[in-house]
């Protein structure tokens, strides 16, 4: 690059000192050519060959002053080469200037557009500093044996070899750095930046405190796009999960429906052979099959309240049960599992959380049957999102809440409903006991 730039210069004198001499060399050619005419007046004094003498020189200078023109084009578009030339030379060693402090290449293939295009405004901001001497910095000039120059050349390898350094640590946090890990990477970088500066405190050398900002930056924003990668994966886990619990559901629900329908047409055709049997029976028989009737009419009604209520429900895809349980001996007092089920019975889903890594068992303190049951549940856990147990992780329903609170949102977004305000905790509440009869040894 230098070589091209040192011939483009040699060029445009070149061409300067030609358009010298051949000014230069026009006006010789005028007072050449005048002083022909003064000569050619004394020997020609007819007006047209004045005339003609006149017109010959006329062309001769309009040539001369196109030559001009055309030099002087030249010079100004050698000169818009220079510029550029130059241009790209700086750009090049601004380049070279930032490889050299082991700063890593772009990497862009962020999933979300609005992550990536921050990311590469904080990038374009790394690399400005680093291109401008602005990521590092000395106090003072060094001179080695009297000599600036090597002075300065020494000076910036120093200077490369902290950024270097922090660069690696900064590269290695941010690849590492975890959703909601954010302080051990942060403190991991801030300890490389004071470990580097401190090193070279001697020397009067230092990182700048406007890189560190940028390297957080960067740090803040891998870390906040992790855990928005995490939160979309656990919200599609648990969409695909809800949609599995759907379909289980709908298929209890249709085995329900079909029980229900062969209970009832069973329980009809028992009855109808009662009355049959009852028509001719006298007596204590008689009595005997009437007692039996009653007794399939509330048999065949109960299959036909469970077929009208399974239908009902496998046509209504959002209809469910919100339930509001606790477990005090496993979490406490006032904290609430607020979830939901399309179950038909809604206990077998709470005696199902019941066994499962738990303790005891849970208290069920409400359990709210709607046509919409999704949205009854999302309004719920948005009202008390500040209040999650786990902030971390929204698949984990638990509240540290109050019932009261709990019963006043349930009535402002469903309507009344009844709470069992006191939790029973048989089992804790015996545990209890029976440790406090247990002998203490001492």
């Amino acid at each position: 690059m230098s070589l091209l730039l040192f011939l483009l210069v040699c060029a445009l004198a070149a061409a300067l000192y030609f358009l010298y001499a051949r000014l230069l060399e026009r006006d010789a050619t005028i007072q050449k050519l005048q002083r022909q005419n003064a000569a050619m007046g004394s020997r020609y004094r007819s007006l047209a060959e004045i005339e003609t003498a006149h017109q010959h020189l006329t062309r001769q200078n309009q040539a001369l002053q196109q030559q001009q023109v055309q030099l002087t084009t030249t010079v100004r578009q050698l000169g818009n080469t220079i510029v550029e030339v130059k241009a790209d030379l700086e750009a090049h060693h601004k380049a070279m200037r930032v490889e050299a402090t082991g700063y890593a290449k772009d990497r862009f293939a962020l999933e979300v557009p609005a992550f990536e295009q921050r990311l590469r405004g904080i990038k374009d901001r790394q690399k400005q500093l680093l291109a401008e001497r602005n990521a590092a910095q000395a106090e003072a000039r060094w001179r080695v044996s009297g000599n600036e120059a090597e002075g300065r050349r020494r000076q910036e390898q120093v200077l490369n070899l902290m950024l270097r350094a922090f660069n690696g640590e900064c590269e290695a946090a941010i690849a590492q750095v975890k959703p909601y890990g954010l302080e051990a990477a942060e403190k991991r970088i801030r300890k490389s930046f004071a470990g580097v500066n401190r090193l070279v405190a001697a020397q009067k050398c230092s990182i700048t405190d406007a890189y560190l900002a940028v390297r957080l930056e960067e740090l803040f924003l891998t870390e906040a796009y992790r855990r928005r990668l995490k939160t979309d994966k656990e919200a599609q886990r648990e969409a695909q999960a809800r949609i599995r619990e759907e379909l289980r559901e709908a298929n209890k629900l249709e085995e329900a429906r079909a029980k229900a329908q062969r209970d009832e047409d069973f329980y009809a055709e028992a009855l109808r052979r009662a009355r049959e049997q009852a028509q001719h029976s006298f007596g204590s028989e008689r009595q005997r099959y009437t007692q039996q009737i009653e007794q399939l009419k509330q048999s065949l009604a109960q299959a036909q309240e469970m077929k009208r209520r399974a239908t009902a429900q496998a046509q209504l895809t959002t209809a469910g049960h919100v339930y509001v349980i606790s477990n005090i001996g496993s979490f406490g007092d006032n904290v609430y599992k607020i979830g939901m089920t399309r179950r038909l019975e809604p206990q077998d889903r709470i005696d199902e959380l019941s066994n499962a890594s738990v303790p005891f068992p849970f208290d069920v303190h409400a359990i709210i049957s709607c046509d919409n049951a999704p949205m009854l549940e999302k309004r719920l856990h948005h009202l008390f999102q500040h209040r999650r147990v786990n902030m971390a992780n929204e698949r984990k329903e638990f509240f540290q809440v109050s019932l009261h609170e709990i019963a006043a949102a349930v009535q402002a977004n469903h309507g009344e409903i009844r709470f069992v305000h006191e939790a029973t905790a048989d089992e804790y509440r015996q545990t209890q006991r029976l440790r406090a009869k247990r002998p203490q040894y001492v």
